[in-house]
């Protein structure tokens, strides 16, 4: 995708996440910019090209990006350590192959662009679609469950140094429990992966093509934006919605 659709994909994932998933302004624009410089392109896989042997991993970040001085001094760390990319490489020697795609979790301006940007590190594609359309507060909340889809094991790296794996737990829940204990005890952030997966499960339970309809949101409220039109109608357009009621928000305490 170009830097635009990078753009524009952070307006769609930060509407679509409903509040969750990371800021897409605070977070994702600053983290477009700074792979894009360093010629780091996000690229999407179709669901449906994905081989059914292929092996996929889903992931993203816990915690708090407040856990960083500042998001400059984040991305500079990263250069050197970038959790997620320890993450998926534990995964890679528990499953002994290695990670051909990767899914994100959820849409958000997070935790959508630090999987792009972990594929574009290794030189891999993310796979057009996530794990539940939308953001949710934590890892069992994920359609992959629903089809039977282990999420464990799951390797947490913290910010801290610490490396967490949670081979085997008796609810998904328990499983994001221990993963939280851990980064909030070690630096206040870090990295997991979870939903290792085939390609022949992927299609089954991905929600498909959210990344590219989030790009297409995005445009068509940057459309709309430029030539005075409403958003609103832009994003009822493109969603197939349809406005139930309008309101101002006059106070916030």
């Amino acid at each position: 995708m170009s830097r635009q659709n990078a753009y524009d994909m952070l307006v769609g994932v930060g509407i679509l996440g409903t509040g969750g998933g990371g800021d897409p302004v605070g977070f994702g624009k600053p983290m477009v910019d700074w792979d894009y410089q360093r010629d780091r392109v996000y690229e999407l896989t179709d669901p449906n090209d994905v081989k059914d042997g292929a092996f996929i991993v889903c992931g993203g970040y816990m915690g708090s990006v407040n856990a960083f001085t500042s998001i400059g001094d984040m991305l500079e760390q990263w250069e050197t350590r970038y959790e997620l990319h320890e993450a998926m490489k534990i995964s890679e020697k528990i499953a002994g192959k290695k990670v051909d795609h990767l899914v994100p979790f959820e849409l958000g301006g997070t935790n959508t662009t630090v999987m792009l940007s972990l594929a574009a590190r290794t030189g891999i594609t993310t796979v057009d679609g996530d794990g539940l359309g939308r953001a949710a507060p934590e890892s069992q909340m994920i359609s992959f469950v629903g089809y039977g889809i282990e999420l464990c094991p799951m390797p947490v790296v913290s910010k801290g140094g610490s490396v967490v794996i949670v081979e085997k737990a008796t609810s998904p829940a328990l499983a994001d429990e221990i993963g939280r204990f851990a980064v909030v005890n070690d630096g206040g952030a870090g990295a997991n992966n979870h939903y290792h997966q085939s390609g022949a499960q992927l299609k089954k339970s991905v929600i498909p093509n959210s990344i590219s309809k989030s790009i297409k949101l995005g445009e068509a409220v940057r459309d709309a934006n430029e030539n005075g039109n409403s958003p609103i109608d832009a994003f009822l357009d493109i969603m197939k919605g349809q406005k139930l009621a309008m309101g101002t928000i006059e106070k916030v305490k």
